[in-house]
């Protein structure tokens, strides 16, 4: 370790916590994936709010009763 006394820099754990690619997410995420979340999270939203004012229409419809033989 470099460094006197108590004080190690950041540099002398690097290596053990992933070296200088510890923070690329390219290696698991791919091309677009922001924007693909943010379309996720806009139409969330936007279905929630259009979710606030639906409305329901049904038909009731009258069966013939059921004749047993």
């Amino acid at each position: 370790m470099s460094g006197s006394g108590s004080q190690v820099a950041f540099k002398d754990y690097q290596p053990a916590i992933g070296g200088s690619k510890t923070c690329d997410p390219t290696q698991f995420l791919q091309p677009g994936f922001g924007e693909g979340y943010q379309h996720i999270k806009s139409s969330r939203r936007k279905m929630s709010e259009e979710m606030k004012a639906a409305k329901i229409q049904y038909k009731m419809v009258k069966l013939p009763p059921v004749v047993s033989l």
